[in-house]
């Protein structure tokens, strides 16, 4: 009996989250769409973080790693590959906000 319960939980789980990814992907949508101008900014930004992901990507060579180590930890060269270029992504998107939050400390002094 406790076993159908759980299925039961499940299942009802399984559609609530259905409903808020659908209701999530929608008013995204009509809110993006009704206001186009505004959401230009978010473009740019979410068309930097593709770039600056293949240009981790392209960084990254997967073979930082032995064949032997690879063999052993049952991981391909392409999993390597990634998990490379997901560090590369990090750090290149550590070292934009560092210049970031320095260009502007540096900056609010002329700005007076």
């Amino acid at each position: 009996m406790s076993d159908l319960l759980i299925d039961i939980c499940l299942y009802v789980t399984y559609a609530m989250f259905g409903v808020a990814l659908v209701s999530l992907i929608y008013f995204s949508l009509k809110q993006f769409i009704s206001n186009f101008g505004q959401s230009k900014t978010a473009l740019y930004g979410i068309g930097a973080m593709i770039v600056l992901f293949v240009l981790a990507y392209v960084l990254s060579s997967g073979t930082d790693l032995s064949q032997a180590l690879l063999e052993k930890t049952k991981t391909t060269v392409d999993t390597s590959r990634m998990v490379g270029a997901g560090l590369i992504y990090t750090y290149l998107l550590f070292g934009g906000l560092v210049v970031t939050l320095l260009t502007v400390e540096i900056m609010k002094p002329f700005k007076k």
